[in-house]
């Protein structure tokens, strides 16, 4: 297992493997140019909810007591402006977290700060708190969660620059604690565990105290989520053997999020974190009522409306997949038109929705929609400028239209629409060429297919390759090993030898079953699709039939392994079996669709 290289913000006790950290995303921490993002203070005003105002205006001073958290209405109304470093955005204001200002400003900017770090905006989350401290200074809270929020969390690690910003708001939260609730103090000092001395950072000693407080708060859901949150963060993504079973952590991290969800439905966190843990389980349709909360619950999280999708894959809902993407999509639009400052968001957020879309529109069929997710997904990464951060999961993103029109056998655009990548990396150059080249094999040009697997292999022996991991979880050689396996293959194929074929497709299904868990998944399509289709090929249609349904166990109802399904169960004289299949293979792809002859064109 790899393990992230110690750094400026690591002590000994805190330095912990981080094999699905550094940003999934695949790329180094991004420091946002505060001094370019403070022209909104002027130009955007505070507002406040339109039930604060009344609810605090008899209240008694700063240092009254904190009103009970709850839902909280989404309607706002305009109250005196104040210096702002941050926009109240829209979509942001549906939960009410305790706190102990007064202040309606500063309770609607730690409201819109917790729900952004919650969708894993944690620079945008900063911004509010911050927002909130140039209105009121004193609010050890907003000082608590700023400092939280730049901490780590299950995709990324601190960045090295937040450090000395970090150290700072915890010794703030100390200094003004004796304003806040009790159980906030108690937060406040577990904190201070997680960064006991400056620039380090002691995840195993703050995961301890958060324990030890979600055991004396029973009643608390915050306190159950951030205690699930820190083990979360121990173990970021594995939390599942390969067989299913849980791994020694997992238990507890389960019960502290479905009480921290028994407690407070409405917590918007932990239903994020229960779809993350559960997706990887052999039960992901446990998360289903997440999913659905999660639907509408914080209109103006683009991350928190796309998560649904992470279980909709998981248990066959395409449609829905599809619908929470588009509505992640045009979340991200509004907020990126107030705010465009947040390289890493993007990169790793807005372009992943695009990246996601792609993923379930091809498995449901929908070739348009497939392809304008897949050319939307690198310029969303890249943002208006169109400058392209060089990681791996980009040129993933670049990637993207060659696996679409290979998938969907769009062999005329592939040979004369599509030039090569403009880009230095090998990666984005590899996979071009093992699209021309399955265009060619599928088309009968044989003897230049054959060329384009010789610039294949010649390509994927770049040691370029070896280094650059996708998300910092696959390494981006084993993705184009899949690729020179499945070409060779197809040629094999189209020279009569399905044996071979066979051969070579277990082969590159094996290296897929050996990945580290991603969603969506890294190859144009599940590896047994194609195996499938050698299976029938070459006469062994029981072992087809076996190879389609182990992917209709992960990926439910797509209708390209129910479309070889239903010519594996023919080919065995099932037919009441195979008819069946072939309808619901129809119904998946819906009316109009092109199916394939079995599993893939």
């Amino acid at each position: 297992m790899p393990v992230r290289a110690a750094g400026p913000g690591d002590n000994a006790a805190g330095h912990l493997p981080r094999v699905h950290r550094l940003l999934r995303s695949g790329i180094p921490p991004f420091s946002v140019d505060r001094a370019t993002l403070r022209w909104l203070g002027p130009v955007l005003g505070a507002a406040a909810l339109a039930l604060g105002a009344a609810q605090h205006a008899g209240a008694a001073g700063q240092g009254a007591p904190a009103a009970a958290a709850g839902p909280a209405s989404s309607s706002l109304r305009s109250l005196p402006t104040a210096p702002a470093v941050a926009p109240l955005l829209a979509g942001l204001d549906s939960y009410r977290f305790a706190l102990e200002s007064r202040d309606p400003r500063v309770r609607r900017y730690f409201d819109q700060g917790m729900l952004l770090a919650f969708g894993f905006n944690p620079e945008e989350a900063a911004r509010s708190f911050d927002a909130a401290l140039a209105i009121d200074p004193a609010c050890a809270s907003c000082w608590w969660a700023l400092a939280w929020a730049l901490g780590p969390t299950i995709n990324a690690d601190m960045a090295a620059q937040a450090a000395a910003r970090v150290d700072h708001a915890v010794a703030q939260a100390r200094r003004h604690a004796h304003r806040a609730a009790p159980t906030r103090r108690a937060l406040i000092e577990a904190l201070a565990q997680r960064h006991p001395q400056a620039g380090t950072v002691d995840e195993a000693a703050y995961a301890q105290r958060l324990r030890t407080l979600a055991q004396r708060h029973p009643d608390d859901a915050l306190v159950a989520l951030l205690a699930a949150e820190a083990l979360l963060n121990l173990h970021p993504y594995d939390w599942w053997s390969a067989d299913g079973t849980p791994r020694p952590w997992t238990p507890e991290i389960a019960a502290l999020l479905e009480r921290s969800m028994a407690l407070d439905p409405r917590l918007a966190g932990a239903h994020h974190y229960w779809i993350h843990l559960q997706e990887s389980s052999p039960h992901p349709q446990r998360a289903q009522p997440s999913a659905d909360f999660l639907r509408s619950a914080v209109p103006g999280s683009g991350h928190l409306l796309h998560m649904p999708a992470h279980i909709d894959m998981r248990v066959g809902r395409y449609e829905a997949a599809i619908q929470a993407n588009l509505r992640s999509i045009e979340a991200d639009r509004r907020y990126l038109a107030q705010v465009d400052a947040q390289g890493a968001y993007r990169v790793g957020y807005v372009a992943h929705n695009h990246h996601f879309l792609w993923a379930a529109a091809s498995m449901a069929g929908r070739e348009d929609l497939a392809l304008q997710a897949a050319m939307a997904a690198w310029p969303a990464a890249c943002g208006p400028a169109g400058r392209d951060p060089g990681s791996a999961i980009v040129q993933q993103y670049a990637v993207l239209p060659y696996f679409t029109q290979v998938r969907f056998g769009r062999w005329a655009a592939l040979l004369h629409g599509t030039p090569p990548p403009d880009s230095a990396q090998p990666y984005p150059l590899a996979m071009w060429h093992y699209a021309r080249g399955t265009a060619r094999s599928r088309s009968g040009q044989i003897e230049l297919a054959q060329q384009e697997l010789a610039q294949l292999q010649r390509i994927g022996a770049d040691p370029a390759l070896a280094t650059a991991r996708l998300k910092n979880l696959n390494p981006a050689a084993q993705v184009v090993r899949i690729a020179v396996l499945t070409l060779q293959a197809d040629l094999a194929l189209a020279g009569g030898r399905p044996a071979q074929a066979v051969a070579l497709l277990r082969e590159a299904t094996g290296i897929e079953d050996a990945f580290e868990y991603d969603e969506p998944h890294l190859w144009l399509a599940p590896t047994r699709q194609a195996l499938g289709a050698a299976l029938l090929a070459a006469g062994q249609a029981a072992q087809a039939e076996q190879v389609f349904r182990q992917d209709l166990r992960h990926y439910p109802g797509n209708g390209w392994s129910l479309n070889g399904l239903a010519q594996a169960l023919s080919a065995q004289g099932k037919k009441p079996q195979a008819a069946q299949a072939a309808a619901q293979a129809r119904a998946a792809f819906g009316p109009g669709a092109q199916l394939p002859a079995a599993s893939r064109f």
